[in-house]
């Protein structure tokens, strides 16, 4: 998936940018061939390095993991050898 990535004169992360395509193709069968396209491009900007913070984590069970989801839409794969 393509990055973008501004990095300031400290070697920081300033902004991200990453366009994706994602195609739907459980309306087409899974074929692929004319299935239909949503595009999205997500610009992040990143401020604050430094500044203290309290989070608290959710509960898990409050939570959901959607790696593999996105990867199989994405066609890439979330398994590491």
């Amino acid at each position: 998936m393509p990055v973008d990535l501004w990095i300031d004169e400290d070697g920081l992360t300033r902004r991200q940018q990453i366009r994706m395509t994602v195609k739907d193709t459980a309306q087409t069968g899974g074929t692929g061939t004319s299935a239909r396209q949503a595009q999205a491009k997500v610009v992040m900007d990143f401020s604050g390095f430094g500044t203290q913070v309290d989070v608290t984590a959710p509960p898990a069970a409050d939570t959901v993991d959607m790696t593999d989801q996105v990867s199989r839409q994405s066609g890439t794969s979330s398994q590491t050898n």
